[in-house]
């Protein structure tokens, strides 16, 4: 349905291994371009991040990833570590920095949401769209009937 993958459980273990393959093949093409001598520069590398790796890795992220835990926002789900880490390799590349680095540190060098308030964000967007479509829409029954 729509590039989603579902086993035959209805399980989205496919979809997240899909989305860490989409994220690792990402980050294999921008370390070819982004050389410390000869490469893309770091504010390019950042908004290619942005714009282009960001809604391919999480698309339909609402349906595959849980919820962060709005008490302890600092906690990552186990969920999410594979593409956090996907995330924390991108940060290292745009910053330059070590890989003993703080992510949270590199992240705000970076101008990059931590990933789990980036699922959040992404999360209340779907949300948002779901909640605004026209009463028409096949989708507007269902929703109305989760609200």
């Amino acid at each position: 349905i729509l590039g989603l993958i579902l086993d035959n459980e209805l399980w989205w273990g496919s979809q997240q291994a899909a989305a860490l393959a989409k994220g690792q093949t990402w980050l294999q093409w921008v370390l070819r371009v982004a050389k410390s001598a000869s490469g893309v520069a770091a504010s390019c590398i950042c908004h290619l991040y942005t714009s282009q790796a960001v809604p391919h890795i999480l698309y339909s992220a609402e349906l595959f990833l849980p919820p962060p835990d709005p008490h302890n926002l600092a906690k990552v789900p186990a969920t999410f570590k594979p593409l956090y880490l996907i995330q924390c390799k991108a940060t290292l590349l745009i910053t330059g920095g070590l890989r003993s680095s703080l992510t949270n540190a590199l992240d705000q060098l970076a101008n990059l949401l931590p990933f789990h308030l980036l699922v959040s964000r992404l999360q209340r967007q779907s949300l948002l769209h779901y909640c605004t479509l026209p009463l028409s829409h096949p989708l507007t029954c269902f929703v109305q009937q989760a609200a």
